[in-house]
C-alpha cells in the first residue's frame, strides 16, 4: 500500500483443541548445561510411531522466541522440532555486545560450535518418539553457518537448511577443512543483499568439489540479512513465505522420498488441439490444452504460454502445456519459429535460435503474438497470464522481463543468461514490472553471469528468485529424455514452478506462523479488539564516517550492526531500537599534490524511544549524542567493530547533525487472527489481537515494532 507501511503484532486465544507438546529440555555439552525447546504432537509421535526431527540452530541474539516459534511450526507439519541452545543456559545474550562475544567465540572455534550442534542431536534422538534415521537440521543467520560448517565437516543427519547463512570464507569453515565427501543434502536460502556473489561462487565451487547435492535459492528485490525474522527491520515477506515453502518440499524429499516426476500424457479430460495464428506474414502454429468443464466463458481460467527450447515447438512443450492444465490453466506451447520452418537437425536449430536471439525485436514480436492469441479465448482471463520458457525459450522470458513485459511473471529453466544471448539492461530504462523465477544449473549458467543478472534486476527494481542447482546440473535438466536430465532439479524446479504460479494467480499466501495457543494446524483462535492508538517518538539524525573503502565497510558482515550497537551504547538504548541507513561518497583529505581521498561513509539513524521509560526520553538521547561527539561515536563504533572481530578496517565519524525528534501516532485496527500470529503475554496472562498502521511513513519501522513489542501489553 503506497505511502503506509502495515504492522501486524497478533496474539491468539487458547482454543484447548491442541495436541501439541511444549517444554523446555536441559541438557550438556561438556560441563555447559544448556536448555532447549521441545514441540512436538504427543498423540501422533509416540514410542510405537516414531516422527522425523527437525534441529533449530538459532540465530546471533540466543535461542528465544524466534527459534521456539520456528520449533513450532515444525510441529505444525509433523515433525519433532526442538530449538537448540548453542549459547548455553545463562550465557548473556541481552545486547549487541553479548550477541557479537557468543556468536564470535563459536565462529571462531568450529570445534566447539559442532560440538554443541552434536550434544542437541544427541538429545533429540535420546527421544523414544524420534526416528533416529529421519533428522535435520535447519538454521538462521548464525546458524546457517552452523549448517554449512556441518556439511562441509561431513555430517551425517539427512538434510540442513539455511536463511541468511554467513557464508563468507571469514565466517565459515572451508572445504580445506575436510578432504571427505558431504554426505548431506543442503538448501540456503539468501538475500542478494546479503551474501556476496563471490561468496556465493566460492561455496558452490566447495560444494562441486565434494559432490554434495546443493541448491541456493537468491532473493530480490534488496533482500537482505535477517530477510526472515518476523519482527525484524529487514523482513521480507515474499522471501519468507517463499523460503518456507522450499523448505516443507525439501523435508518431505528427505523423510519420505524425491516425489515422482510430474508428467502431462495425453488424457481424455482436456481439450487439446493445435491453434493457427500469425505474427505478422509468418503463420505458426501452438498448442492449447485446458479443461473445458472447468475454463468456461463465464468461469475464465489463468493462462501459462510455454516458450519453446530451440529444437522447436514438439513433443516436450506440448506436455508442459498439459501438465499447466492439470494444474487448472490454460497452457498454450508457442510456436517461435513458424510453421514449417526446418527444425530437424542441430544446424536448423543454430540457425533459427540465432535469428531470434540476434534478433530481440523478432523474437519479441513473436512472443507477443502467442500472447495475443491466448487472450482472444473467452475462457481465459485476460488479466492473469504468465509465460515459462526453457533453453532459448528461457532467453525470451529474459528478455520479456528486461523489455518490460507486463505478464504477471515469466519463469525460465536452464535459461541462456549470457551477455551474448539475451537483452541488457541498457536496452530498456523503465521498471521490470513482471515477477522473474529462473532455475538454473551450476554447471550451465557462470556465477559470473548470474551476478551480473542480479545486478541487472536490481538496478530495475524487479522481484525476482533465482535457484541454482547442483551437483553438476548442466543445460537441459528439466529434459526427460535428455543426456543432462536432472531428476531432482526438475523435480524441485517444477514445485517452484507451481508455487509461484500460485502466488501470480491467486496472491502471496500469508507467511506460516505457530503461536503459542495454536491449534495443530498452526491457525490461532479468532479473537478481536476495538481500534486504538499508540504515541511513537523517534529521534533522527545524520553523521559521515570516514572509510578507506565505503564498499568494503558496508559489505563486512557485522559493520552496520556495529554502527547501530555504537549509537545504542552512547545514547543507552536497546540495539532493536536503532535503525542505520549507510551511502557512499568521497572526499580529499587536502589538496595540491598531497591531496589523498577518502571515501566516506554517509549515515542516516532512526532511534525509537522506549515509550514509557523514566530514563530514556528524546531529550536523553539527542543530549547522549551531542555529548558523545564525533570522538565519542568513533570509539563506540570501534568498540562494536572489534567486538565482531573487524579489526582491519579504520573508521573515523568525522561529523555529526544536531539531532532532531518527532512524534507520530500508531493507530491500532480491529483484526481476526489467522495463519500470521505473534505469540506473547501480557502482564497479567492476557491475550490480544493488536494490528499497528503507520500511516504516512516513507519507511518501514520494523525498529518501532521491536521496541513496542516487549513493552506493550492491553488488557480488557
Amino acid at each position: 500500500m503506497s505511502g503506509k507501511r502495515l504492522l501486524l503484532l497478533l496474539f491468539g486465544t487458547a482454543n484447548g483443541a491442541c495436541n501439541m507438546k511444549t517444554s523446555l529440555q536441559n541438557y550438556t555439552s561438556n560441563t555447559t548445561t544448556c536448555q532447549g525447546y521441545l514441540a512436538y504432537d504427543e498423540t501422533k509421535c509416540t514410542a510405537s510411531s516414531k516422527c522425523p526431527a527437525v534441529v533449530v540452530i538459532q540465530d546471533w541474539n540466543g535461542m528465544n522466541d524466534y527459534e521456539k516459534e520456528r520449533a513450532r511450526m515444525l510441529a505444525n507439519l509433523g515433525y519433532v522440532g526442538f530449538a537448540a541452545d548453542i549459547y548455553g543456559f545463562g550465557t548473556p545474550a541481552e545486547s549487541m555486545t553479548d550477541w557479537m562475544a557468543a556468536s564470535g567465540m563459536h565462529r571462531g572455534n568450529p570445534d566447539l560450535y559442532m560440538a554443541k550442534i552434536n550434544a542437541a542431536l544427541d538429545k533429540v534422538k535420546s527421544y523414544d518418539f524420534v526416528d533416529m534415521s529421519k533428522v535435520a537440521v535447519i538454521g538462521y543467520c548464525f546458524g546457517g553457518t552452523g549448517i554449512v560448517n556441518m556439511a562441509i565437516l561431513g555430517s551425517d543427519v539427512l538434510g540442513v537448511v539455511g536463511y541468511h547463512s554467513g557464508i563468507q570464507n571469514t565466517s565459515r569453515v572451508m572445504r580445506s577443512s575436510s578432504s571427505g565427501p558431504i554426505k548431506t543434502k543442503i538448501l540456503l536460502h539468501s538475500g542478494v543483499r546479503d551474501d556476496k556473489a563471490t561468496d556465493v561462487a566460492v561455496l558452490e565451487e566447495e560444494f562441486e568439489a565434494a559432490n554434495a547435492t546443493y541448491e541456493i535459492q537468491r532473493f530480490g528485490l534488496g533482500v537482505m540479512h535477517g530477510f526472515t525474522d518476523f519482527l525484524g527491520r529487514a523482513y521480507d515477506k515474499r522471501a519468507d513465505v517463499r523460503s518456507w515453502a522450499s523448505t516443507e518440499r525439501f523435508l518431505k524429499e528427505l523423510f519420505l522420498g524425491m516425489p515422482d516426476v510430474v508428467r502431462g500424457p495425453e488424457s481424455a479430460s482436456l481439450n487439446a488441439s493445435l491453434q493457427n495464428y500469425t505474427s505478422n506474414t509468418t503463420t505458426c502454429q501452438g498448442y492449447l490444452a485446458y479443461n473445458h468443464t472447468k475454463c468456461t466463458a463465464s468461469s475464465k481460467c489463468p493462462a501459462v504460454v510455454v516458450i519453446q527450447d530451440w529444437n522447436g515447438m514438439n513433443d516436450y512443450e506440448k506436455e508442459r502445456a498439459r501438465m499447466l492444465a492439470n494444474l487448472g490453466y490454460v497452457g498454450f506451447a508457442a510456436d517461435i519459429y513458424g510453421f514449417g520452418t526446418p527444425a530437424e537437425s542441430m544446424t536448423d536449430w543454430m540457425a533459427a535460435s540465432g535469428m531470434h536471439r540476434g534478433n530481440p525485436d523478432l523474437y519479441m514480436a513473436k512472443i507477443n503474438a502467442a500472447l495475443d492469441k491466448v487472450k482472444s479465448y473467452d475462457f481465459v482471463d485476460m488479466s492473469k497470464v504468465a509465460v515459462i520458457g526453457y533453453c532459448f525459450g528461457g532467453t525470451g522470458i529474459v528478455n520479456m522481463a528486461i523489455l518490460g513485459s507486463d505478464v504477471l511473471g515469466v519463469v525460465g529453466y536452464h535459461s541462456g543468461i549470457q551477455n551474448t544471448s539475451r537483452v541488457m539492461r541498457s536496452n530498456s530504462s523503465g521498471p521490470i514490472k513482471t515477477k522473474i523465477l529462473l532455475h538454473s544449473g551450476v554447471r550451465d549458467d557462470t556465477a559470473t553471469d548470474v551476478a551480473v543478472l542480479e545486478e541487472e534486476f536490481e538496478a530495475a527494481n524487479a522481484t525476482y528468485e533465482i535457484q541454482r542447482f547442483g551437483p553438476k546440473v548442466m543445460h537441459g535438466f528439466t529434459e526427460w529424455s535428455g543426456r543432462s536430465y536432472d531428476k531432482r532439479a526438475d523435480v524441485r524446479s517444477w514445485g517452484s514452478t507451481e508455487f509461484f504460479l500460485h502466488e501470480l494467480f491467486l496472491g502471496m499466501p500469508d507467511a506460516v506462523r505457530a503461536p503459542e495457543d495454536s491449534n495443530c494446524s498452526g491457525v490461532a483462535a479468532a479473537t478481536t479488539m476495538a481500534p486504538g492508538s499508540v504515541t511513537v517518538t523517534k529521534v533522527k539524525g545524520t553523521m559521515a564516517l570516514d572509510v578507506p573503502s565505503c564498499k568494503a565497510f558496508t559489505e563486512r558482515e557485522g559493520a552496520v550492526g556495529a554502527v547501530a550497537a555504537g549509537i545504542a551504547n552512547a545514547t543507552g538504548v536497546d540495539v532493536k531500537s536503532v535503525e542505520v541507513t549507510l551511502t557512499c561518497s568521497r572526499r580529499l583529505t587536502s589538496e595540491g599534490v598531497f591531496a589523498r581521498r577518502l571515501e566516506e561513509v554517509n549515515g542516516a539513524y532512526e532511534i525509537t524511544v522506549p515509550e514509557g521509560s523514566a530514563t530514556i526520553t528524546a531529550d536523553s538521547v539527542s543530549s547522549a549524542i551531542t555529548t558523545a561527539g564525533s570522538d565519542g561515536l568513533t570509539t563506540k563504533i570501534a568498540a562494536a567493530m572489534t567486538a565482531v572481530g573487524i579489526t582491519d578496517i579504520v573508521v573515523k565519524v568525522n561529523s555529526i547533525s544536531t539531532p532532531t525528534a518527532s512524534t507520530f501516532v500508531a493507530t491500532t485496527t480491529t483484526v481476526s487472527t489467522t495463519n500470521a500470529a505473534a505469540s506473547a503475554t501480557t502482564a497479567g496472562g492476557t491475550k490480544a489481537a493488536v494490528a499497528i498502521s503507520f500511516a504516512d511513513r516513507p519507511r518501514t519501522v520494523m525498529s518501532a515494532m521491536a521496541a513496542i513489542a516487549g513493552v506493550w501489553a492491553i488488557a480488557k
